[in-house]
């Protein structure tokens, strides 16, 4: 249960008829929760939750790249969602970004939902884990997105079957 909780109050925040308003009636409204907004080259608007997620979304966008940001695919079933699904060459793949994997309690969730994703969902040749090391997230989306293309996705962290530092 203590795990969920940030899941429930996410939760209440989308299901919450104020927050579903759209007007600016009362001034400007940013969800805590998603406090970065993006516009697609498509012209769709997006809400992310972190800075890093708002980079990779616009490194996706700028490489051609069709994608989700946190789509329901698992959510009804096992109440996970990926950060990103994306679309390469009508194939589906999700990307998760990893924050601070020295946070025990954040390792632990990663591991459960990558079980999630290997065992029970049996999609882990489509999960692609991606960390920030080297400090270009333009250079290392293009990186993973030319090898998803030529079919040679790579393996290089601890984490899942496919990672990449960005």
């Amino acid at each position: 249960m203590k795990d969920e909780i940030s899941l429930i109050l996410s939760k209440a925040c989308e299901n919450s008829v104020l927050a579903q308003r759209k007007t600016l009636l009362f001034g400007f409204k940013m969800s805590s929760f998603k406090p970065y907004t993006y516009t697609k080259k498509n012209g769709q608007q997006i809400s992310l939750g972190s800075k890093i997620e708002l980079l990779i979304a616009k490194a996706l966008d700028a490489n051609d790249v069709d994608f989700i940001y946190e789509p329901p695919d698992f959510y009804q079933e096992y109440r996970i969602w990926p950060d990103f699904k994306i679309s390469i060459e009508g194939k589906a793949y999700y990307i998760e970004h990893l924050g601070d994997m020295s946070h025990r309690p954040y390792r632990e969730r990663w591991k459960k939902k990558w079980e999630i994703y290997s065992q029970k969902l049996k999609i882990r040749d489509m999960i692609i884990a991606t960390e920030e090391k080297n400090g270009d997230i333009d250079r290392g989306i293009k990186e993973l997105v030319d090898h998803i293309k030529s079919g040679k996705l790579t393996t290089y962290g601890p984490y899942s079957d496919h990672e990449y530092y960005l």
